[in-house]
């Protein structure tokens, strides 16, 4: 128990915050104050061969990690430490996360200038601060932290909520055996901490870029996805968006983030700070050369909307292993790690792309999201450098970010590649219906359900490097093409039940030779009257 001078001042501190016990309340400890950045130089120089690199992980994205955790905003949100409000109004580290949750601090529910810590009373204030934050609805910390270790052990051992914001382990935990576990049996708290991370549920990353080309059939994919992994499996689906801010407003993008709030999907809102390197690109005319690659390099908004997977690692996950799909997917049956091998990647684990058994496929991904976190400002530097700039952002292994990926990660043996993997199943490859079964996730890569309605109902396919694929559709003797479409469209009918599937949408396709699966559609009535009043010139926009 707090000494009985601690346990005041912090009832004092409780009761102020819950307004008399009316309402509960999140605690945050958060390390970058000064002392915290030479204690973690200190650390990281520790030559014993741990990895020590998370003392500032997620620092500046507090926003996205609160969103991505689905903390409660309908509570406010303690802030333990020596800061002052005014450092939480002022810095950086706090902005986004103060326009979304109410920010205490001691000093600004006890402003008499008694709670502020100085050099003298830091102890103090630290217990007080302990006290406080042990008796939270939710704790948040940094694992690095032994007062935070300390609180988050204490309340996983009790079963009270709580982890940590910096990813990573806890290494206290390494050290402590575990309260129930007899010294005969050596156990130890890292074994109930990994108990504790397995019960959480694998996240699921897709992106969606909004833009004057936006394809009604894209979005149909991305509710298609989410609807057949809300019914098939425990996924967390997470959203990454892209628009500007000109369209926040715009009918489309007001109606799909509803309907993606409606099915609890956790969206977050992003713009990369590399975004600038692509439009240099295209504004140097160095991308033009590449169209015959891939349509992507059509413009610099379609190249983005697919690089922006890129800074998964980097957006406020706190997980080791995060899962990425493009939204031409349809998940069968459940998903965990479990679904990906006995081990999980050391970097990245992806499929193969159009052969079952060669090349890498970078449409469905899984992330380890602690080694790709610290090799990220590496991969972006080398995706941007200027060679690759001249090069109009084509790599040697490929177009796109693809390209990007297998020209990094697999030149340094990083990129685990399964062949004839069924968490990457395309539909145009043979299978016998008792392997169907071990299909978990179908991906339209190349031709678009769309197009394989056409050509199955009348022979024709409007781009000819889909005529390969489509070819092996003909052998209606196997699981193949139609059997797979018809589960895509029983869950469409679902999600969009005034669409005529029977009917084939306008489209103009265009290569492939990326072995992606991006195809160029005109844009739909629907979306192109949404942006009506919305004008691009010369990269701004202007509103009529």
């Amino acid at each position: 128990r707090a000494p009985q001078k601690i346990g005041k001042k912090a009832d004092k501190i409780v009761d102020l915050i819950t307004e008399g016990g009316k309402v509960g309340f999140t605690a945050l400890h958060f390390r970058v104050e000064n002392d915290w950045v030479e204690h973690c130089k200190k650390w990281e120089a520790i030559g014993d061969g741990r990895r020590r690199e998370n003392c500032f992980t997620n620092s500046l994205v507090m926003d996205k990690v609160f969103t991505l955790k689905k903390v409660p905003r309908n509570r406010p949100v303690y802030v333990a430490g020596a800061y002052t409000y005014n450092f939480v109004e002022s810095s950086e580290y706090f902005t986004d996360l103060r326009n979304m949750y109410d920010l205490k601090t001691k000093d600004s529910l006890v402003p008499d200038g008694s709670l502020i810590t100085t050099d003298h009373n830091r102890e103090i204030m630290g217990l007080i601060d302990f006290e406080v934050c042990s008796r939270s609805d939710l704790f948040i910390g940094n694992s690095v932290s032994t007062f935070s270790a300390m609180l988050e052990i204490s309340r996983l051992f009790a079963g009270k909520p709580a982890w940590h914001y910096n990813g990573g382990p806890i290494p206290l935990m390494e050290s402590l055996p575990h309260p129930l576990s007899s010294q005969k049996q050596g156990g130890s708290l890292v074994e109930m901490e990994n108990q504790d991370q397995r019960k959480n549920k694998l996240k699921w990353v897709f992106t969606v870029a909004f833009n004057k080309n936006t394809r009604e059939e894209y979005l149909t994919m991305a509710k298609v996805a989410v609807q057949s992994a809300r019914n098939n499996t425990s996924l967390e689906p997470v959203c990454i968006l892209n628009y500007r801010e000109e369209y926040a407003n715009v009918t489309v993008v007001k109606e799909f983030k509803s309907w993606l709030e409606a099915q609890d999907v956790v969206t977050l809102r992003h713009h990369p700070v590399w975004e600038k390197d692509i439009d240099e690109v295209f504004d140097r005319g160095l991308a033009a050369k590449n169209l015959h690659f891939s349509p992507l390099y059509a413009s610099a908004e379609s190249l983005l909307s697919t690089f922006m997977r890129l800074d998964i690692p980097v957006m406020g996950f706190v997980e080791d292993y995060v899962l990425y799909t493009d939204t031409d997917v349809l998940f069968l049956k459940d998903v965990t790690l479990k679904t990906f091998g006995p081990k999980p990647p050391e970097y990245i684990l992806m499929g193969t792309e159009m052969n079952k058994d060669w090349g890498g496929n970078a449409g469905v991904m899984v992330y380890n999201m602690r080694n790709m976190r610290a090799t990220y400002k590496d991969f972006i530097k080398a995706t941007f450098g200027e060679t690759n700039k001249k090069a109009g952002l084509y790599y040697k292994n490929g177009p796109g970010d693809q390209g990007a990926y297998i020209n990094y990660y697999k030149t340094k043996q990083h990129i685990k590649i399964v062949p004839n993997a069924g968490f990457n199943w395309k539909p145009y490859w043979n299978i016998s219906e008792s392997e169907v079964p071990n299909v978990s996730i179908i991906h339209f890569h190349g031709p678009k359900p769309d197009d394989y309605r056409k050509y199955l109902s009348s022979g024709k396919c409007d781009n000819s490097l889909f005529e390969p694929l489509m070819k092996n559709c003909k052998n209606e003797e196997e699981y193949r093409c139609a059997k797979w479409l018809e589960k895509w469209d029983s869950i469409r009918k679902t999600v969009e039940p005034d669409q005529n599937t029977s009917k084939q949408q306008e489209t103009t396709t265009t290569v492939i030779g990326d072995n992606r699966d991006r195809v160029n559609t005109k844009v739909s009535d629907k979306i192109r009257g949404s942006f009506e009043g919305v004008v691009m010139n010369n990269d701004t926009i202007i509103t009529e």
